[in-house]
C-alpha cells in the first residue's frame, strides 16, 4: 500500500491478545475501507475499542474515555475501566495488543493489580476504595519506547499526563448523533464544494433543506448548528430527525479523521433503508478523498452493497472481516473487495 501523504495513519495488522472478551484475535491485511461483520456479542465493538486504545497508549484520560463510551450511565468510570481487562483474570490484570501501523510493529501492554486503600477523613471514620496500580509498556519494532507507571484510584480526581500520540483516531459509537457539541466545531470548516454534496444528502431526508451553518448562541456563550429550510427558514438542528443528525455526524467524523483512522460502530444507525445507498456510496468516496482509513461494523446487507458499489474501480481497497468463535477460538475470515462483490452481486449470499 502506498500512502498518499506522508502523515497518514494506516493500520495494516492487528492481534488482540488480551482485551475484554477477546483473546488472540488476529486480523491481517487491513486496507482503506474495512467492514467488520459478525453475530451480536461476537466482539465487533470490543475490536474497535482495542484499536481506539492505540491512539494515545499512555493516556489514562483516553483509557477512561474509551471505557465509558460503551455505557456511561450505569457504573463508575473506574469499574468500566476494569471491565476492559479479560474476565478470567484475578488480581493481576493485563491487556495486550499488537499492531502494525505505517509498517512499524507496535506491542502494547497494560498490566497492574487491584488493591484496596483505606481513606481516613476528618471525622475519624474511614472507607475503602479500590486502586489500580501498574504500568503501560510500548515497544516499537522490538525497541521499548514507553514504560510508564499508572495509578488510578476509584472516585478520585487525578492528574493525567500524556506524551505519546501514536496515531490519529476518531471513534464513533451508535449514539454519537445525539451529542450536538461534537459537531459544531467541525461543521465550520467544511469547504463550499463539500457543503453542496452534504446538502444534497440532507435533501434525501427533507427536500426543503437548502443549507446549514453554525451560529453563535449568545445566551449560552456557545454555538449551535442551524439548518436553512425553505419553509421554516433557520431551524436548530435539534428540531430535525436522527437521519439528518447522523449524516452531519458522519461528516464531522470524516473531517476530524483526515489522514487518520475512523472507527464507526453500527454505521447504519439512524439511516433509513431507502437512503442507505446514496449516503454510503458518498461516504466511502469521501473517505478515499480525505485519506481516511475506515474500519466500521454493520449488521446491514444494504450498507455492504452500497459500500461495494461506491468503491467502483477501487475495489482492491475494500475488505470485509467476519468475526466468529469456533470451539472457543475467535477467528476473522477475510473477504477481499472483489470476493465480497462476487458473493453479493453474483451469488446474492449473506456474508454476515
Amino acid at each position: 500500500y502506498k500512502r498518499k501523504s506522508g502523515n497518514m495513519s494506516y493500520l495494516s495488522y492487528l492481534n488482540i491478545k488480551k482485551f475484554r472478551g477477546i483473546s488472540n484475535l488476529e486480523i491481517e491485511n487491513l486496507v482503506n475501507i474495512n467492514i467488520i461483520v459478525g453475530d451480536n456479542n461476537s466482539g465487533k465493538t470490543s475490536l474497535l475499542e482495542s484499536i481506539a486504545f492505540l491512539e494515545k497508549p499512555d493516556s489514562i484520560k483516553n483509557m477512561l474515555l474509551n471505557a465509558s463510551r460503551r455505557d456511561s450511565n450505569k457504573i463508575s468510570k473506574f469499574e468500566l475501566f476494569l471491565e476492559m481487562f479479560p474476565k478470567n483474570q484475578n488480581n493481576i490484570r493485563d491487556i495486550q495488543i499488537e499492531s502494525i501501523i505505517n509498517n512499524i510493529k507496535n506491542e502494547l501492554k497494560i498490566e497492574g493489580k487491584i488493591s484496596e486503600v483505606i481513606d481516613f477523613n476528618s471525622r475519624n471514620s474511614y472507607f475503602d476504595s479500590k486502586v489500580f496500580e501498574g504500568y503501560v509498556n510500548l515497544k516499537k519494532d522490538n525497541e521499548e519506547i514507553l514504560n510508564k507507571e499508572i495509578y488510578i484510584q476509584e472516585n478520585k480526581q487525578m492528574r493525567s499526563s500524556e506524551d505519546l500520540n501514536l496515531i490519529k483516531i476518531i471513534y464513533m459509537t451508535p449514539y454519537d448523533h445525539f451529542i450536538e457539541n461534537m459537531l459544531n466545531n467541525t461543521i465550520e470548516v467544511i469547504k463550499e464544494g463539500d457543503k453542496d454534496k452534504i446538502v444534497k444528502l440532507l435533501k434525501l431526508f427533507d427536500e426543503n433543506i437548502i443549507g446549514f451553518e453554525v451560529l453563535p448562541n449568545l445566551k449560552q456563550n456557545s454555538s449551535s448548528i442551524y439548518i436553512n429550510h425553505k419553509i421554516y427558514n433557520l431551524m436548530p438542528l435539534s428540531s430535525f430527525g436522527d437521519g439528518v443528525k447522523k449524516v452531519l455526524t458522519l461528516v464531522s467524523g470524516l473531517i476530524n479523521a483526515k489522514n487518520g483512522i475512523l472507527l464507526i460502530d453500527e454505521i447504519e444507525t439512524a439511516i433509513y433503508k431507502d437512503m442507505i445507498s446514496d449516503v454510503f456510496k458518498w461516504f466511502v468516496k469521501s473517505c478515499m478523498e480525505y485519506n481516511v482509513q475506515l474500519i466500521c461494523t454493520t449488521h446491514s446487507l444494504e450498507v455492504i452493497d452500497s459500500i461495494v458499489e461506491g468503491m467502483e474501480n477501487n475495489i482492491s481497497k475494500l475488505a470485509c472481516f467476519r468475526i466468529e468463535t469456533i470451539d472457543n477460538d475467535m477467528n476473522a475470515t477475510r473477504f477481499s473487495g472483489s470476493k465480497l462483490k462476487d458473493i453479493r452481486t453474483i451469488l446474492g449470499q449473506d456474508v454476515r
